[in-house]
């Protein structure tokens, strides 16, 4: 069996569930969901607490766990945020069948052989055009009727945050140029946990802000309406990483940022495809 422990937003717990559901196919092996940390409230008041995120998605809920006995697991903990190969020799070269994997796996080496399940997965239980009302299907009409660039603009919990930090217009302005030196007739998609930074803000010419009341309850419709745009802007977040990846547009271009993190020296090469462009 393999138990995978959830931490963060909904891309992180992507990440987690992905490499997870990975390791199953290829190995032959059970796997649930630990969602025992998301449940502690004991971290102190300047740790932001998350919610289980993935309920929308077409996954087992069976998977789903909490408090789980691991003693006599064998425990695999992330130490760096580079892909490591020693995972799977670890696993393919144990006698111990059960597995505990502790960390955010963030990079697509780990699942890439099995995008066709991860996406399948990562669809939503019931379509937009059976749970959400016409303002929102019309957008998504839109969108896939358009040379459409999504735009994910991530401040709020990266202000005060020395870890991630915050992407400025200028990247975003250098972005575009981009993105209209490679296709004609753009029409940008702005989605943003600060609707009203971006209506100050961000000024492009033939744009659409994308607010809040599209979200969905967990921001499940934000993510569905953000894949299905043909290319991507995305900041450092792995939300957006999740919304480009998850594009089934083969031509789609994706800018992202050369600086993933503020510490230069974390290596995120693991995370970042080798077609999209980092700026």
């Amino acid at each position: 069996m393999l138990v995978i422990k959830l931490m963060g937003g909904m891309g992180n717990q992507m990440f987690q569930y992905a490499i997870g559901k990975s390791l199953s196919i290829k190995y032959n092996l059970p796997f649930v969901l630990d969602l025992s940390f998301l449940k502690r409230r004991d971290l102190g008041s300047n740790f932001t607490y998350r919610e289980f995120d993935l309920d929308h998605f077409n996954i087992d809920e069976n998977s789903f766990v909490q408090n789980i006995q691991t003693e006599d697991f064998v425990k695999i903990v992330e130490c760096k945020f580079e892909y490591n190969e020693g995972v799977e020799q670890t696993i393919s070269n144990s006698n111990n069948k059960n597995f505990y994997l502790d960390g955010h796996w963030q990079s697509p080496k780990y699942f890439g052989d099995f995008e066709k399940e991860i996406k399948q997965d990562f669809s939503l239980k019931k379509s937009i055009d059976e749970k959400t009302e016409n303002r929102i299907t019309d957008l998504l009409i839109d969108i896939k009727h358009n040379e459409s660039v999504m735009v994910n603009v991530r401040r709020t919990d990266y202000l005060n945050n020395n870890f991630h930090g915050v992407m400025l217009e200028d990247y975003f302005t250098k972005a575009k140029e981009i993105i209209e030196s490679k296709i004609n007739k753009p029409k940008y998609f702005i989605f943003s946990d600060d609707i009203e930074w971006c209506k100050n803000n961000i000024k492009f010419d033939n744009m659409f802000i994308v607010d809040h009341t599209y979200k969905g309850n967990k921001f499940e419709i934000y993510l569905e309406l953000m894949k299905s745009c043909k290319h991507f802007i995305i900041p450092n977040s792995t939300f957006a990483w999740w919304a480009a990846w998850l594009s089934d547009n083969k031509n789609k271009i994706v800018v992202c940022p050369q600086k993933w993190f503020t510490e230069s020296k974390i290596n995120t090469n693991d995370l970042i495809p080798s077609n999209w462009i980092r700026i």
